[in-house]
């Protein structure tokens, strides 16, 4: 983890998502940047209630140490603050999106192309359970559709849509893949969780292209 001194805002990449608390599942705001600060806070503006719930504590304490906690590293990570513009338009863009749902936003679909790789975060939209893949996938449950599936050919299926914008982002995605239903049991997923993803694509001719995830976690987790 790094610690900067200057403020946070678009200079650095700053991103901030509405997500719901792993822990407690109260409503969060999830912020991260490019100079490596992550933490979740309880509501958005000055000053910056960061989220505290024990269970989330105990996962920093994993994760870093209790020394480093003890020294105060969540104060640390934001100091001295977020630029008010910043703020001032992902506010907006918060209260935006309570009057109008993602669903109705202008967002993006990604399909697959053949050899892509994403490493993607976003907010749950879409969760089905037991998804038969070689239905989804439009291919006949055989020796050749089983070697390019791999392990997914014997795997329990979950279908999950994501979409990636953050609040005030231009951009908007949605990714919709297939992930193992075991790689699944470590991670408390429900719709409205922000989650980080690594896809590949699966593009064979006569078939429906699909994305496949290789990884899935907290944001806030290391690589």
């Amino acid at each position: 983890m790094r610690f900067y001194t200057t403020s946070h805002g678009a200079r650095c990449n700053s991103r901030i998502w509405p997500t719901l608390c792993r822990y407690c599942g109260q409503r969060v705001f999830y912020f991260t940047c490019d100079c490596g600060c992550k933490v979740f806070f309880d509501e958005l503006g000055a000053p910056w209630p960061k989220h505290q719930c024990r269970g989330y504590l105990n996962s920093l304490i994993e994760t870093y140490g209790r020394e480093v906690i003890e020294r105060g590293m969540a104060v640390m990570m934001m100091t001295p603050g977020i630029e008010s513009s910043y703020a001032s338009k992902v506010q907006k863009a918060y209260e935006q999106e309570v009057r109008q749902p993602a669903p109705k936003k202008n967002i993006i679909r990604r399909d697959p192309v053949h050899g892509a790789r994403e490493d993607v975060v976003g907010i749950v939209r879409e969760l089905i359970d037991d998804v038969n893949v070689f239905k989804r996938i439009g291919a006949s449950d055989n020796l050749f559709s089983r070697a390019m599936l791999r392990s997914l050919a014997k795997a329990q299926c979950v279908q999950i849509t994501i979409h990636t914008g953050a609040l005030a982002s231009a951009d908007n995605y949605r990714f919709t893949f297939l992930v193992d239903k075991q790689l699944l049991m470590q991670q408390s997923i429900v719709k409205g969780a922000l989650i980080r993803c690594q896809l590949h694509s699966l593009v064979v001719p006569g078939w429906n292209p699909i994305w496949i995830c290789d990884r899935v976690r907290s944001p806030f987790e290391e690589d």
